[in-house]
């Protein structure tokens, strides 16, 4: 029984290690590119986003006066939908807007 808990706690103290070294090691490279190497991969990866897209459709109907969304938003949701392959009812629109709400006020909040 004491031989399975070190060993158990051995693996635990190794996964730890490789997580925190990960870590720094994508540290130390996120610092090393160049800041137009860090905004074309903003850039890269926003695009692949979709929570980032439905923020920017969002925000754009928020600038126009539409604070739950309009034009920008439907058409964010409808390419979501073609994308995903399945229709997007009222109650996944509702909990998308949530997540997007949410998402919105963490980057204003960085």
């Amino acid at each position: 029984m004491q031989k399975s808990i070190f060993s158990l706690t051995i693996i635990c103290i190794v996964g730890v290690l490789v997580i925190i070294g990960s870590v720094s090691i994508s540290t130390a490279y996120a610092s090393s590119i160049s800041t137009d190497d860090a905004q074309s991969l903003e850039i890269s990866k926003s695009k692949d986003s979709a929570v980032e897209k439905l923020a920017q459709a969002l925000q754009k109907d928020r600038d126009e006066g539409n604070e739950n969304g309009g034009e920008n938003w439907d058409k964010a949701i409808d390419s979501l939908s073609t994308e995903m392959g399945i229709p997007v009812d009222d109650d996944i629109e509702d909990a998308l807007l949530e997540i997007t709400e949410i998402h919105i006020k963490n980057i204003s909040n960085n």
